[in-house]
């Protein structure tokens, strides 16, 4: 009988087991994570479980009765290492990433926002007279900035790019994502990094500065070296070994080069790859990927990825309106779509991004054009 070891317990391990599952799998399936959660959707992390509008345990992505009805052994609370490694025939790598992390900060009031553990020590410090220092303003640092609006005496945001979002919004969302959020209160400090001085003044500080994959197993395995693990269109990084999700740089048909692709939408794509192929399937359809930063009530919902080469075009309201969506084309191609507040956009471009339609970009400026008139 055919043994899948996965190691990790995120969202790229439990789509794996079930990919495989609902494939008709029949060997063991064995998921060895290092928290002591089943697996479970980080986002809510830093939006209603920081709030405490939502319990940790509606997180969780299934029922611990849903992994023993499919036999799927779950292993938790264990930290993987080339010494104890179990046997197997198939080994998936899951095991995402980490925070990064930055010195010179009090251990006792500094945080960082990836896991349920994380999410609770932060609610649990926050109080009506806290000020918070949040440094990095991107996806994480501005939702926990949204959530705690209003919350706490002051939130003041580091980062040292030139706008928020700096990695993936386009500077129109950027700039209207920061007006949304400094009306709420919230201040920004763009491109300077916070002194000493300053940062002993707050009372809680948040290190929200992107992350590094937790790559150590597949290094100490002669896969990779640090940071560098590559997988190829099935999720396969060599002969019986696949890495899913954020802990690869993987290949996909709508990136020029191969990325790392922190989202939950690679995630699960990742996962279906590496269960297709483990079943000899054919690998399910490529699709644009889409990433999400919900702000209090400014919701961003993104596909494609934007590139300082696209040309802008508005459609359904400009920057500072309620909302509003940014199309970015190159030529008449619509290659990325941001959507402010606009879900019915949001949708429409899953389908349209990467697909050539003759002069998109000028019948989208049409005041009779309709984005359904493409589907």
């Amino acid at each position: 009988m055919t043994n899948v070891v996965i190691i990790g317990a995120g969202q790229a391990a439990c789509q794996t087991a079930v990919s495989l599952r609902q494939g008709g799998f029949n060997g063991a399936i064995n998921l060895y994570g290092d928290e002591l959660y089943l697996p479970y959707e980080r986002p809510p992390l830093s939006k209603a479980v920081l709030t405490g509008d939502q319990e940790p345990e509606r997180t969780l992505l299934r029922s611990e009765a849903y992994y023993l009805e499919n036999k799927i052994g779950m292993h938790l609370g264990q930290t993987i290492t080339v010494q104890n490694l179990p046997s197997y025939d198939i080994l998936v790598l899951a095991t995402g990433m980490s925070p990064r992390t930055l010195s010179g900060f009090p251990a006792s009031k500094t945080h960082v926002l990836r896991t349920i553990n994380d999410a609770e020590r932060l609610r649990l410090s926050v109080a009506r007279d806290t000020r918070v220092l949040i440094l990095g303003a991107g996806f994480i640092g501005l939702e926990a900035a949204a959530a705690l609006a209003g919350k706490v005496n002051e939130i003041k945001v580091y980062d040292l790019a030139s706008q928020v979002m700096g990695r993936a919004a386009a500077e129109p969302i950027a700039s209207s994502a920061q007006i949304a959020l400094e009306a709420k209160g919230i201040t920004f400090c763009l491109q300077k990094s916070v002194s000493a001085e300053e940062a002993d003044s707050y009372d809680l500080i948040l290190i929200a500065v992107g992350g590094e994959a937790n790559d150590q197993l597949a290094v100490e395995l002669g896969l990779c070296e640090p940071g560098k693990l590559k997988a190829d269109r099935n999720s396969l990084v060599a002969d019986n070994i696949y890495a899913v999700g954020d802990v690869a740089i993987a290949q996909h048909n709508f990136l020029p080069q191969p990325a790392r692709l922190e989202s939950v939408d690679q995630a699960i794509y990742s996962a279906k790859c590496a269960a297709a192929h483990i079943l000899g399937n054919e690998l399910p359809p490529a699709a644009a990927p889409w990433f999400w930063s919900f702000q209090g009530d400014w919701k961003l919902q993104m596909v494609g990825i934007w590139c300082s080469d696209l040309r802008p075009v508005f459609y359904g309201g400009q920057p500072g309106d309620q909302s509003f969506s940014v199309f970015g084309f190159r030529n008449d191609k619509l290659i990325a779509a941001q959507c402010v507040n606009r879900p019915a956009d949001f949708a429409a471009s899953r389908r349209l991004v990467g697909i050539d339609y003759p002069n998109f970009d000028q019948r989208i400026q049409e005041e009779v054009f309709k984005l359904k008139m493409l589907l």
